[in-house]
C-alpha cells in the first residue's frame, strides 16, 4: 500500500506491476489470510481514513503465505512460504470444538534453506537442526492454566530434521476458546510462529445427551430381553391351565 492511494502488486520475478486504486492513503502493511474460509488469499487492507478493506484474490491458501500482523516474529521479516518456517497442518488447524483432556497438534517444519560446505559448495539439501519448537494456548484463565496435575502453560520439544512432528498438550477444564501459538526457533535465533484459534468444550451439551440417552436405552432393552422369556413363560402355563380346566 502506498500514500498515494493505490495498492501495488508487484511480481518479484519479473519487476510487473498492477495497481488497484483505493483512493486513500495508508502508511500500514497489507495483512495476508483466509477470512472467509475457502481457501483462497485476502488482503486486508486499512487506511488512514479508518476504513478497512478486505479484497479476494486467486491465490491458494497456505499457512506459510499469510501476513498477518507487520513483523511475523521477533524478527521474521521476510517471506516463508516453500521456503522455511513452521506451521500447523491443515488438519490440526480446522476450526471445531475440542472436548477431551488433551489436544495433538501436528506441526510441519520445512527448511529448503541450502547449507554450504567449507570449499563454498552445496553439501545438503537443509541446514539441519535444532529446531526448538514450542505449542502453547494462548487465552487461557489462570485457574485453567492451574489446574489439574498437568498445568496447561505448553509443550517443547527439539527435533533433528525438519518434517511433520507431533505435540500434544493439555486442554483447558472448562469452557472457553483459545489460540494455538506454534513457535519455532533455529540453532542461529531465527523465529518463526503460526497461530490458529479452537473453542473447549463449549458443545459438551451435544455429548450429555448421549450420556442421558445411552444408558436410559440400554436399561429399556435389557427389560425387554428380561420380560420376554418371562412372558413366554406366563403364556403356557395359562394355556395348559385352562386346558386342564376344560377337561
Amino acid at each position: 500500500m502506498s500514500f498515494d492511494g493505490y495498492l501495488y502488486l508487484i511480481d518479484g520475478a519479473t519487476g510487473c506491476a498492477h495497481t488497484v486504486d483505493i483512493g486513500e492513503a495508508s502508511y500500514a502493511a497489507v495483512l495476508v489470510d483466509d477470512l472467509g474460509g475457502d481457501g483462497m488469499l485476502d488482503l486486508v487492507v486499512a487506511t488512514m481514513n479508518g476504513n478497512i478493506y478486505a479484497l479476494g484474490t486467486a491465490a491458494l491458501y497456505h499457512p506459510l503465505k499469510t501476513w498477518t500482523s507487520q513483523v511475523q516474529a521477533t524478527n521474521g521479516l521476510v517471506a516463508r512460504s516453500n521456503y522455511f518456517g513452521a506451521f500447523a497442518t491443515l488438519q490440526s488447524r480446522v476450526a471445531r470444538d475440542v472436548a477431551g483432556q488433551s489436544l495433538r497438534v501436528a506441526v510441519e517444519i520445512l527448511d529448503r534453506r541450502a547449507a554450504l560446505a567449507p570449499d563454498g559448495r552445496v553439501a545438503n539439501a537443509s541446514r539441519g537442526g535444532p529446531y526448538n519448537l514450542t505449542v502453547v494456548l494462548r487465552g487461557v484463565g489462570v485457574a485453567d492454566m492451574n489446574a489439574g496435575d498437568a498445568p496447561i502453560i505448553g509443550v517443547a520439544d527439539a527435533f533433528a530434521a525438519p518434517g511433520v512432528h507431533i505435540l500434544e498438550l493439555p486442554c483447558p477444564k472448562s469452557r472457553t476458546t483459545a489460540t494455538v501459538r506454534v513457535d519455532l526457533v533455529d540453532a542461529n535465533g531465527l523465529h518463526f510462529q503460526d497461530e490458529f484459534a479452537l473453542s473447549f468444550h463449549v458443545h459438551f451439551h451435544k455429548l450429555l445427551k448421549y450420556l442421558v440417552a445411552l444408558p436410559l436405552l440400554a436399561m429399556a432393552l435389557v427389560a425387554l430381553a428380561v420380560a420376554a422369556p418371562l412372558a413366554a413363560d406366563y403364556e403356557g402355563a395359562g394355556y395348559v391351565s385352562l386346558g386342564a380346566a376344560r377337561a
